[in-house]
């Protein structure tokens, strides 16, 4: 059931409190909430900070990488494996491809692996890499939760590994890693709330989906929570619901269909990645609630921004793809390298219909993100 914000307790950051809320918000306060009736106009100073945040979003990001140079001798022809939550994923298999671009650039040999959402073969495949004396480990959206024992092998052995949307930047990492390159999900879960906000008037109804093994995705729920509190207390209400990351797609479209249908008032979704919203969107047009429920969702891969421009989505937090590979591939280097590894986190940017059209493409990350001189950055600090 979904509580009025102000009924919810206040977030406090980080992985354990984050599944607390997870949980509270999923079951507390049924019968006695109350849904806020006809318009409400939106508070004015609540109005502009969303509009502050959303305009800070939209804006092309700024490269904060490293500036020292790779020692690029020191990692020539080591192997590195690559283990990803799920390589028939989109999402995943496009920064595969970005971080192997750049492993060949530096020298790396990479050896990729799906784990298909199944945490005994993500663990297996780290006890592998362990076993055949891998330079490092690169994990997407795998970590401590999935695999404790074989990240703790890895660190007895003194592998470098490190983690790439799994764990939001600003939270603390794992003991069981030494880096990680990602995005702060929980700015980009306030800012939904910000744009949801402007969009509707101040009056907001919303469901956040994602699943509660990923700490980013607890994050992102405290975001979103988080910022309606500031904006709406009285006039918004938010629930996150987890779902099962193995059968989400035989089963979220008619999830978000029967939410749609019990509450006529729900009129916004907050899923915590792109695939998650395309089943969002067969939900919302099975029940014929196009005109009424919106939804954003983050990771930017080219078929959420087609979604986008073509006005099925009221907007995309997108990451540069690209970029984040090719930060990967430098962070996990620095660790073999035995040099000083600064934080490589991802910028986002928030793209709507209107930015995409003056943009011109969907796909092109070089126009989406203007950050081709990121690339020559780094082919400089890699001496190629």
């Amino acid at each position: 059931m979904k509580v009025p914000i102000a009924e919810m307790p206040r977030p406090v950051r980080g992985w354990a409190a984050g599944l607390l809320l997870a949980v509270m918000v999923g079951t507390a306060c049924g019968a006695g909430s109350t849904t806020p009736t006809g318009p409400v106009a939106p508070n004015a100073a609540a109005l502009q900070r969303a509009k502050d945040a959303v305009a800070a979003m939209e804006a092309v990001p700024n490269y904060q990488g490293p500036t020292v140079k790779l020692d690029t001798s020191s990692v020539r022809g080591k192997t590195v494996y690559f283990i990803a939550f799920d390589l028939s994923n989109s999402f995943n298999a496009q920064i595969l491809a970005n971080f192997q671009e750049a492993a060949k650039l530096i020298g790396l040999n990479v050896v990729a692996l799906s784990g298909r959402v199944n945490p005994a073969l993500e663990s297996q495949y780290i006890f592998q890499a362990v076993k055949q004396h891998a330079a490092g480990i690169v994990l997407l959206a795998v970590g401590h939760e999935e695999a404790p024992e074989a990240l703790a092998a890895a660190q007895a052995a003194h592998i470098p590994v490190i983690t790439m949307a799994q764990r939001s930047a600003g939270l603390s990492l794992d003991v069981d890693t030494n880096g990680a390159v990602t995005a702060s999900t929980y700015h980009i879960g306030e800012v939904q709330a910000d744009y949801a906000y402007i969009q509707s008037g101040g009056s907001i109804d919303a469901i956040g989906y994602g699943g509660a093994s990923l700490p980013q995705d607890v994050d992102e729920w405290d975001g979103q929570q988080h910022e309606l509190g500031v904006l709406c207390p009285n006039t918004c209400k938010y629930k996150s619901t987890n779902l099962d990351l193995q059968t989400f797609q035989a089963v979220l479209p008619n999830v978000a269909r029967e939410a749609i249908i019990a509450d006529p008032k729900l009129n916004w979704f907050l899923p915590d990645w792109d695939i998650l919203g395309t089943y969002v969107l067969v939900g919302v047009k099975a029940a014929n609630a196009q005109n009424r429920v919106k939804f954003s969702t983050w990771n930017g891969i080219p078929a959420a921004l087609e979604l986008v421009k073509n006005g099925d989505e009221a907007a995309e937090f997108g990451v540069p793809l690209r970029w984040w590979g090719w930060a990967a591939a430098d962070m996990i280097s620095r660790f073999i390298a035995g040099q000083n590894t600064p934080d490589e986190n991802i910028p986002v940017r928030l793209f709507t219909q209107s930015i995409l059209q003056t943009i011109g493409s969907t796909s092109d990350e070089s126009l989406l993100y203007q950050d081709s001189k990121v690339f020559d950055t780094y082919r400089s600090l890699w001496g190629v």
